[in-house]
């Protein structure tokens, strides 16, 4: 299951998305909606900007997953547009595994991913269960410049697993910065899908803001695709 899973290192990078604003994207030869985060607007191929975002992402994933759609903070790629920004605090994307685009997801699926990432977290720890406020201040020590390291399993629901990690972000010739990621799996229409959000770090709140809105995503995207 772990070749399933893929965290893009990659983190460099109109008018206000409301919350459940999407748009619609085949996956093997089923359509599902895909939901923008409220405040989010698509990131799109045919801006030469927004292309060289994408063309970063898909070269990182190297035929693993699948590009979906990807979406940024709407002010934010706004300047990011303009050339006045060097890269998007806020951002994320839908991806898909390659191996299964044209197969259904098996029962449990899910689950199963969130145990493997639940046993590699722990690895991680050391094998101790602390709350996420530790886990954070433990992962920051000695943190390498764009090294990303993960804070293991945030959350579990019916619909989705919900996974965290940290970056100390940096490109060239900008300063550094710290920023997060709140992941979820889950499985739309029968497809197994990848959610993930970045987020510049605010303070302790950062994942947990970012994982109430990974979930109230998850929610919208379920809802999207019930008919």
């Amino acid at each position: 299951m772990r070749r399933l899973l893929l965290i893009p290192a990659v983190l460099c990078f109109i008018s206000a998305a409301a919350s459940g604003a999407g748009f619609e994207t085949p996956i093997g030869g089923e359509k599902v909606a895909l939901v923008l985060p409220a405040g989010m607007c698509r990131i799109e191929a045919a801006n030469a900007s927004d292309a060289n975002y994408i063309n970063a992402v898909e070269s990182s994933l190297a035929g693993t997953n699948k590009l979906l759609g990807a979406f940024a903070d709407c002010q934010q790629l706004t300047d990011w547009r303009s050339g006045n920004k060097m890269f998007l605090d806020n951002h994320g994307q839908y991806q898909a595994p390659v191996g299964m685009l044209d197969t259904a997801a098996p029962p449990g699926v899910v689950a199963e991913i969130c145990g493997e990432l639940r046993r590699q977290g722990e690895k991680v720890l050391d094998g101790m269960k602390e709350d996420l406020s530790q886990r954070m201040e433990r992962a920051v020590k000695g943190l390498q410049v764009n090294e990303l390291r993960s804070l293991g399993v945030v959350g579990e629901d019916p619909r989705a697993c919900y996974s965290a990690a940290l970056q100390n972000l940096r490109v060239e010739g900008g300063p550094e910065k710290l920023q997060h990621l709140v992941f979820a799996i889950t499985v739309v229409k029968g497809k197994l899908l990848f959610l993930y959000v970045y987020g510049l770090h605010m303070g302790d709140h950062t994942i947990p803001a970012l994982l109430d809105r990974v979930r109230t995503t998850v929610s919208e995207l379920a809802k999207a695709n019930e008919k």
